[in-house]
């Protein structure tokens, strides 16, 4: 009996888990959250470089 009601709560668990995970890609295709942290994922790499070799030329 315990053992079928884990077995419950962990299909439940992992239920939720995957429904999150599909909820939350869908949220980042409609907003396209995805798309502005790639871009300033890009930005921040640009000022790292230009502030190593900032660093290197003093």
């Amino acid at each position: 009996m315990i053992k079928r009601i884990s077995t419950i709560l962990a299909i439940g668990i992992l239920a939720l888990f995957f429904s999150s995970q599909i909820s939350a890609s869908e949220y980042v295709a409609k907003t396209g959250f995805g798309e502005n942290v790639n871009i300033n994922m890009a930005k921040a790499v640009e000022h790292a470089e230009a502030a190593k070799a900032h660093g290197n030329n003093s």
